[in-house]
């Protein structure tokens, strides 16, 4: 069932267990589920080292490891059941797309956590920190609005013209 939205998207959503997206594969779901399935297990683990953490250092990095792993576990939730996905109707010059909005809502969040870790632990300067994580923002939010804006051929190959 497909819901049309005001704009030029529509969103998908899964009603009878059919895979809604043709274009993807039940290799493609199988894969979402299994990461799932590993990534609340992870939280799992995460979790149950936050309880039983004895310093307060080991307690922020069990604790931002849970949240990294459970969010992400979210998003592939979403994605396996197709709740986390944009359709984009085909046009003139392109096919119909699909995106996965729920992946680049995954990297918002977690990215971030993960280069506060990594850079805490390395010991650089907050200046530093703050910088790598706008950065990885900006980047994330760059490639969904390309995502969302580059057109793709309706024959799947991209042509390239080059002259000397």
């Amino acid at each position: 069932m497909s819901l049309s939205l005001p704009g030029e998207f529509l969103m998908v959503f899964q009603t009878d267990g059919k895979l809604l997206n043709p274009a993807e594969s039940s290799t493609e779901v199988i894969a979402f589920w299994v990461g799932c399935f590993l990534l609340a297990g992870g939280a799992c683990i995460y979790g149950l080292g936050f309880r039983s953490a004895k310093r307060e250092h080991w307690e922020e990095f069990y604790l931002n490891n849970f949240m990294i792993c459970s969010w992400a576990a979210c998003a592939y939730l979403a994605m396996a059941m197709h709740l986390g996905e944009i359709t984009l109707p085909a046009t003139g010059v392109d096919t119909e797309r699909h995106i996965y909005w729920a992946r680049y809502a995954d990297w918002l969040f977690t990215t971030p956590i993960i280069i506060y870790d990594l850079t805490k632990l390395s010991g650089v300067r907050s200046t530093v920190k703050k910088a790598a994580m706008y950065a990885d923002i900006d980047m994330i939010f760059a490639g969904f609005f390309c995502s969302y804006l580059s057109p793709r051929p309706k024959n799947g190959m991209v042509h390239c013209q080059l002259s000397v």
